[in-house]
């Protein structure tokens, strides 16, 4: 069992206890009846999206006829995702945050492209803070639930872009570039970040230009979770004013891996990319001196 996030523990865990059953011929439906738990208990289960308990594993490992060892790691790996993650600090996070922000500590390469706001990960401060001031058309956060919310996002950065066991490649939109958000100066320094980080040996950014003309990110942004373990499959969220929804079935990751690919080849090159971020960022302080 891999050195990973809870959440995606219990992924792997359920992973593993639905190959389990399979290899054994049993139908979800047979399972749920025969350890006593309802059917979509264990559908929740076997996709890491309802915490574990060690009765319910140790039930399943003994309707498996699983070894002592299996059982035992899965035991193991069940305490483990009871561990609680970084986020578990901040009370006013939304509700997909922790299957979001867990399956992101695990994945080994994330592949992201953003149609109308900078990379969460890439965010600073001031346009973290703008960009959620305005929350969503019903609802504006509490200025409590907005600091906590911000002071997220920067630990969340924080944590993950230094670590070299990650790669990160962002495609941004060049409209995300030019739209002001909280003030000139704070794009300025927004932009600014972005091209530092696009120096980082581990992190890619790409600008998608105004003349690259329709591609597949039309249909908006969305962030592939790509996983090194075959027990661990890939995921995508798509962002919406519900949240992020996740997909998982393989043609669903499939047709968003092909969009990406598309959008990479419709984008600028790194080098060109960082050009254009230049070109922005002197536009942006050429149009502010006093700011």
């Amino acid at each position: 069992m891999s050195e990973t996030s809870p959440t995606a523990r219990r992924r792997e865990v359920g992973g593993l206890l639905r190959a389990h059953r399979e290899r054994q011929g049993l139908t979800a439906a047979e399972v749920a009846v025969r350890v006593g738990i309802s059917a979509a208990k264990l559908s929740r289960l076997e996709r890491g999206l309802r915490g574990l308990q060690i009765g319910d594993v140790r039930a399943l490992c003994d309707l498996y006829a699983l070894s002592e060892e299996q059982t035992r790691e899965l035991v193991a790996a069940t305490r483990a995702s009871r561990e609680p993650g970084w986020w578990t600090e901040f009370t006013g996070l939304p509700e997909s945050a922790p299957l979001f922000f867990g399956l992101e500590m695990a994945a080994g390469r994330i592949e992201e492209y953003d149609a109308l706001a900078v990379p969460g990960l890439l965010q600073t401060e001031s346009y973290a803070t703008a960009v959620m001031s305005g929350g969503q058309p019903e609802q504006v956060l509490p200025e409590p639930v907005l600091r906590e919310r911000v002071a997220a996002r920067m630990q969340r950065s924080a944590i993950l872009l230094p670590r070299r066991d990650k790669h990160f490649h962002f495609v941004i939109d060049q409209g995300v570039l030019h739209r002001t958000v909280g003030s000139r100066s704070v794009m300025a320094d927004q932009c600014r970040a972005v091209l530092a980080a696009s120096r980082a040996p581990n992190i890619t950014v790409q600008v998608l230009p105004f003349e690259a003309g329709p591609h597949p990110g039309l249909w908006g942004s969305f962030v592939i979770q790509v996983f090194e373990r075959e027990s661990q499959h890939d995921v995508v969220f798509v962002e919406g004013l519900w949240g992020e929804l996740l997909l998982e079935q393989n043609a669903q990751v499939a047709r968003y891996r092909g969009a990406f690919q598309r959008l990479v080849e419709c984008a600028l090159t790194p080098t060109r990319s960082r050009a254009r971020l230049t070109a922005i960022i002197r536009a942006w302080s050429e149009a502010t001196p006093t700011e």
